[in-house]
């Protein structure tokens, strides 16, 4: 089991990923409020201990699992976290532009928002 500090130096270790913040609980309050009920993915994510946003471009590798299943958006492992309970999910596009406001990112077209929930 790890520690926050290292878990996010470890990610940024990795080929395509970039921007990692931790969020906090009125974060994870205004993401459970934007995002579409469908994205199970996202709302898992917000309900562990820790939620990490980051941003991933098409270096980073391809997701370990199908990320739509019958219109449904479910959590995806990540197996980059070495931590309780990991999930990982791409939010929609309201709550994409909420934290890349908030967090003030300058992304290019390629760059993508992921948030990554666990427990420690």
């Amino acid at each position: 089991m790890e520690d926050i500090t290292k878990i996010i130096y470890d990610l940024r270790q990795v080929n395509g990923l970039a921007n990692f913040n931790l969020l906090s609980d009125k974060d994870r309050f205004s993401i459970i409020a934007l995002e579409d009920s469908r994205n199970i993915g996202v709302l898992e994510s917000v309900k562990r201990q820790h939620t990490l946003l980051l941003t991933h471009n098409s270096s980073f590798r391809n997701p370990v699992c199908p990320i739509v299943t019958n219109g449904m958006f479910p959590p995806i492992p990540f197996p980059e976290v070495n931590a309780k309970s990991v999930v990982s999910s791409s939010p929609g596009i309201k709550v994409h532009n909420y934290l890349v406001n908030k967090f003030k990112m300058n992304l290019s077209h390629e760059d993508a928002t992921l948030l990554v929930g666990f427990d420690l």
